[in-house]
């Protein structure tokens, strides 16, 4: 082979390869250029649904059963919180409920806001009794799964002989 038949062989070799990645680029281009049509297509379909679903959900929330629905919904917490709190005769019995079961006499009581305040007095006839069951009521009660209230920190106690009167604040559980 002559050296001239080698260049030319040698120079139609790059000149190939180069029109061949042309077209592979071209192809390419094209096929991602079909692909991104048909994804915008796809896309324009889903936004229409999309409005017709807006829309179809705007004219059910004009309806007034939705809309009282809703701000019941909205407001849940808040209704469970003050029908917990309007429901006196419940508390009274709860009250009665720990006196009976800790054996301690709650004297009057002011409730305000969920809040329960009340004056706690525990006697016996022996000695030390009144501070077991004190303690065992405040020990026990926060532990009670019946209990309506948390049971707050007692902050002041009075205690003479076998006698021990106390304050006692009160919270509803939510």
């Amino acid at each position: 082979m002559l050296e001239k038949d080698k260049v030319v062989k040698k120079a139609t070799n790059p000149y190939f390869s180069s029109l061949l990645f042309l077209v592979l680029v071209l192809v390419l281009t094209g096929a991602i250029t079909f692909y991104n049509s048909i994804l915008e297509k796809e896309t324009l379909e889903l936004r229409a649904q999309t409005q017709l679903y807006d829309q179809n959900i705007a004219e059910i929330e004009k309806e007034k059963k939705i809309q009282i629905f809703a701000l019941l919904q909205a407001n849940k917490k808040t209704m469970n919180s003050l029908e917990g709190r309007s429901q006196i005769t419940k508390i009274i019995n709860h009250i009665d409920f720990i006196q009976e079961k800790y054996h301690i006499r709650l004297i009057g009581f002011n409730l305000s806001s969920g809040k329960l305040e009340t004056k706690a007095l525990v006697e016996s006839n022996e000695t030390w009794i009144a501070y077991q069951k004190v303690g065992h009521f405040v020990k026990e009660y926060r532990k009670d799964s019946e209990a309506l209230f948390e049971l707050g920190f007692v902050d002041h106690v009075s205690w003479w002989e076998n006698s021990m009167k106390f304050n006692v604040s009160f919270s509803l559980k939510q």
